[in-house]
């Protein structure tokens, strides 16, 4: 039953998978159908750069096509932007291949290019590519110091998600250091981030290295329910390589419960996916893991014919952190079947690996990075708090400033209110005395004088008290005003 569910859930992946590989298919169109058009050289050059960028992950080769006809562009029209995105890309895509002493030597070109352009994430993005590379290499403190000075040039700008890409890469190299709670610290805060954007990418990635991180701490739970969750993201993504990633991770996990039937199964479908995109690391750890899963097993004649597979290719393309699996692993087996000499020869060359690896003072250098990553970080926390005070003094003066204009106009508006009910009152009480005058007067007209001429005079005297009148309003308004 529970081989039929697992099947159940790889049949549900791959449709997922080839449905949402046709809207990623439908992007590339778009954008291949864009240099059909008649476009400018910096437009031909970004549409080349970003196909490069859409397709190397999945399909390294055809990246580092597009991205070479966008530096060549470049090259010829003296575009130093095109130039120097395109030798990032090219770079990029030799890495995803596993040819990392060709992507060093382009991150090497493009480190000169973005120092000429002054381009300070431009500088960041090829300080993360050598430090992949340096990883790759066994170069540790290297490695670190490349990503930790990756990392504080992004902080600066402020870019969130190539944050993400540091914390991401951080949290892998603490990963194999055995950090694990530096580790999924980092890669915490780079799931965070990922998440808030919505990017699936960045989010299945994270997710699939913090599943990582509780497997070797044993957490086996812990690790599925991680990458499951990636699972989900890469079957949305349509990402063959994340498939493949899963594959191997679910693989270690099933190896370490014992159960090497199954484990064998996985890594077996990751190595179809990872040959498929010719992921000369890829295929190193999956000849890797599917021998030590034999050897564990007991069939050591195929322990070994795996083993000797993952040796060749990390030696080939300078793999140095598979070389010392893989003669870790060669070590063993030739122990469990008896041959000494070639167990003690392999473990001698596992001893010249590991010095070489990792030594005191290295370790040393890692520790004062991470240091000095944490002092730069703790320093621009507080620049920002002294800004935040500065920020809240000036706040605070301007609403004291607001409270006492509101008060003079309070004061004002009460004054001038008094002011008017005064002047009302005063009128109030004219009008009242012109009243009283003018019944006297109409009285005392009509008792010395015959009606038809009292009523003329009292005419005239109502016009003359009207225009008093009138004019005292108007002198009461200028008060006023």
């Amino acid at each position: 039953m529970k081989n039929l569910l697992n099947y159940a859930t790889i049949l549900l992946f791959i449709l997922g998978l080839l449905w949402s590989g046709l809207f990623a298919q439908s992007k590339l169109e778009a954008l291949e159908q864009q240099l059909e058009q008649n476009l400018s050289s910096e437009e031909r050059i970004s549409v080349l750069n970003e196909l490069a960028e859409n397709l190397k992950r999945n399909y390294p080769k055809a990246a580092f096509r597009y991205s070479k006809q966008a530096y060549e562009l470049a090259q010829i029209k003296k575009i130093p932007e095109g130039t120097a995105t395109s030798l990032v890309t090219m770079g990029d895509s030799k890495w995803n291949q596993g040819y990392y002493k060709e992507a060093y030597t382009f991150y090497e070109e493009g480190k000169t290019a973005f120092e000429e352009l002054g381009d300070s994430l431009g500088i960041a993005a090829i300080r993360h590519g050598f430090a992949i590379v340096d990883w790759r290499f066994g170069n540790f403190p290297k490695a670190l110091e490349h990503e930790y000075k990756a990392l504080l040039i992004r902080e600066r700008n402020g870019d969130s998600l190539l944050m993400a890409d540091s914390y991401y890469w951080l949290g892998i190299f603490h990963t194999d250091l055995a950090h694990f709670e530096e580790a999924l610290d980092f890669l915490k805060q780079s799931l965070r981030i990922a998440k808030s954007f919505e990017d699936k990418q960045r989010s299945a990635n994270t997710l699939n290295f913090i599943g990582r991180a509780w497997r070797k701490q044993e957490q086996y739970d812990r690790a599925l329910e991680a990458h499951n969750e990636s699972l989900s993201y890469y079957r949305d993504l349509g990402d063959s390589l994340g498939v493949s990633d899963y594959f191997n991770n679910v693989g270690s996990i099933y190896r370490r419960e014992k159960n090497y039937e199954e484990a064998l199964k996985y890594f077996f479908r990751a190595l179809e996916i990872q040959e498929k995109l010719h992921d000369q690391e890829g295929i190193a750890d999956g000849y890797n893991d599917i021998g030590t899963t034999y050897m564990q097993k007991g069939d050591f004649k195929e322990s070994i014919t795996y083993l000797e597979k993952a040796l060749d290719i990390s030696r080939r393309t300078g793999l140095k952190d598979d070389v010392r699996y893989a003669y870790a692993s060669l070590s063993a087996v030739y122990d469990s079947v008896g041959d000494y000499e070639n167990a003690y020869f392999y473990q001698r060359k596992l001893m010249e690996v590991k010095d070489s690896l990792i030594d005191q003072q290295k370790n040393q250098t890692i520790a004062e990075l991470v240091k000095d990553h944490e002092e730069e970080t703790r320093a621009q926390k507080l620049k920002l708090l002294e800004l935040d005070s500065s920020r809240n003094q000036l706040l605070g003066f301007l609403l004291m400033a607001a409270l006492l204009l509101s008060l003079v106009f309070l004061i004002w508006m009460i004054s001038r209110s008094r002011l008017q009910a005064k002047l009302n009152k005063e009128l109030s009480r004219k009008n009242r005395i012109i009243e009283i005058e003018k019944h006297r007067s109409e009285e005392l007209l009509l008792n010395i004088l015959p009606k038809e001429t009292a009523d003329e005079l009292m005419m005239h005297e109502i016009l003359r008290i009207g225009i008093l009148a009138h004019r005292m309003k108007g002198k009461a308004g200028l008060v006023l005003f």
